[in-house]
C-alpha cells in the first residue's frame, strides 16, 4: 500500500504522525506500519488510537492474529488434571477450551478436532507421565493458542507441539505465549518451546519469550508445510548447559540438512527475534539452518548501531522479515523488554485485542 498515497493526499500524514509519537509514545516507524496495514483512512487513524478502537490496548500492545471463527463449538472447561478429546470431538468439530482459574499440572493431549481455541490458562507442568505440555494432534482447519503460560517442572518435556495428520494442514497460531524451564537432560529427549512434529499449512507466532538451556523453536521441515512460517517479536533466554551429554543447540532451528532445505520450498518470515545467548556462546550458536553456503547450519555474525546479529544473506527472499529485507536475529533482548512477560498471561488473562 501506498501510504502517503492513501493519508499525504489527504493531509493527514504528517499531522497523524505526530499526533501518534506525542500522544500514544509510538515511534514514526510504528505509526507508519500501523497505518500501512489499513485499507482506508478511518481504518488507519483507529489502528494508531487517534480514534477510537476495538482492541481495548494500545497499538503496540495488541497481537497481530485474530483468532479464527468457530461454528457450534464443543466447549470444555479445562481440568487441572490431564485432557484428552472431548466426547464427540472429530475433524469436523470444532472446539473451545476455557482455563481454569488455577494453574493446571498434567497434559493436554488432542487427537482430532477442526478449529480448536484456547485463550489463557498456566500450565505448571508436573504430570507422572508424558513429555509434552501441550500435544495437538489431527486437527483439520485452525490451531490457536493465546496468553498461555508453560512452566516446566517435570523434564525434559515439550511446551507446546500442534498440527495436523494423513492430509490434515491446519494452520497453527500461537501468540502471547511464555515458557520457562525448557532443559535438556540427555542425548535422547531434546526439549522445544514449540515443536514441529505434525503436518501443518502456516505457521504464525507473535509475542513469544522463552528460557532454554536446550532448543526452542524447532521448526525443520520433519513434517510437511504447505505454507510459510512467520515469527514476529521473539526473545529468547538461553542458559549454559552442565547436564551430561546435552550440549548445546539452537533457539531458532529451521532446517536439519541441506537436502531438506533443498527438497522444501515454504518461506521464513523472522521479524524482531532477539537471542540471549548465554555465557560463552553468541547468536550465531543459537540459530540454525542446514542450506546451500551453510553446512554448518550457522549464519553469519554481523554488527550494526544496534549491536551484533548473525543473518544468512544468501538465503534471502526466501528466509526474510516479511518487508523486502533479509532476516536479522540479534543478540541480547529486546529494547522495551520481554515480548511477553510470565505476569501478563496465563490463569486470569485477557486478550489485548488485535490490530
Amino acid at each position: 500500500m501506498d501510504v502517503y498515497g492513501l493519508f499525504g493526499a489527504r493531509g493527514l500524514l504528517p499531522g497523524v504522525s505526530e499526533r501518534a509519537i506525542a500522544a500514544l509514545g509510538l515511534t514514526e516507524m510504528e505509526a507508519l506500519e500501523a497505518i500501512a496495514e489499513a485499507t482506508t483512512v478511518e481504518s488507519g487513524l483507529r489502528a494508531i488510537g487517534i480514534l477510537p478502537g476495538t482492541g481495548g490496548a494500545p497499538y503496540r500492545n495488541r497481537l497481530m492474529y485474530r483468532p479464527p471463527a468457530l461454528s457450534a463449538p464443543i466447549t470444555t472447561i479445562l481440568p487441572a488434571g490431564y485432557q484428552g478429546d472431548p466426547a464427540g470431538a472429530s475433524t469436523a468439530t470444532d472446539l473451545l477450551f476455557l482455563a481454569p482459574a488455577i494453574p493446571r499440572v498434567s497434559g493436554f493431549n488432542l487427537t482430532k478436532g477442526r478449529n480448536v481455541r484456547l485463550i489463557g490458562g498456566r500450565i505448571d507442568y508436573n504430570p507422572g507421565t508424558g513429555s509434552r505440555a501441550i500435544q495437538w494432534a489431527g486437527i483439520s482447519e485452525s490451531i490457536f493458542i493465546e496468553g498461555v503460560a508453560v512452566n516446566l517442572i517435570r523434564r525434559p518435556s515439550d511446551a507446546f507441539s500442534a498440527g495436523g495428520g494423513a492430509g490434515l494442514y491446519p494452520d497453527v497460531y500461537l501468540q502471547n505465549c511464555w515458557c520457562n524451564g525448557l532443559r535438556g537432560e540427555n542425548a535422547t529427549l531434546h526439549p522445544d518451546f514449540f515443536q514441529l512434529s505434525y503436518p501443518i499449512r502456516n505457521f504464525y507466532s507473535h509475542k513469544t519469550t522463552f528460557t532454554t538451556n536446550y532448543q526452542g523453536f524447532f521448526l525443520a521441515a520433519q513434517s510437511a508445510i504447505t505454507g510459510n512460517l512467520v515469527i514476529d517479536e521473539s526473545n529468547a533466554y538461553c542458559l549454559d548447559n552442565t547436564a551430561a551429554d546435552s550440549g548445546y543447540a539452537s533457539a531458532y532451528w529451521f532446517s536439519d540438512s541441506v537436502d531438506q532445505w533443498n527438497n522444501t520450498s515454504h518461506k521464513i518470515v523472522c521479524r524482531k527475534i532477539y537471542v540471549a545467548p548465554g555465557t560463552d556462546r553468541t547468536v550465531r550458536d543459537r540459530v540454525t539452518i542446514y542450506a546451500p553456503g551453510y553446512p554448518d547450519g550457522r549464519g553469519v555474525l554481523s554488527s550494526d548501531e544496534q549491536g551484533q546479529f548473525v543473518w544468512y544473506p544468501d538465503l534471502y527472499p526466501r528466509l526474510s522479515d516479511g518487508r523486502g529485507n533479509p532476516a536479522k536475529f540479534r543478540e541480547g533482548t529486546p529494547p522495551g523488554g520481554d515480548y511477553c512477560r510470565e505476569n501478563d498471561v496465563g490463569s486470569g488473562y485477557g486478550s489485548p485485542g488485535y490490530r
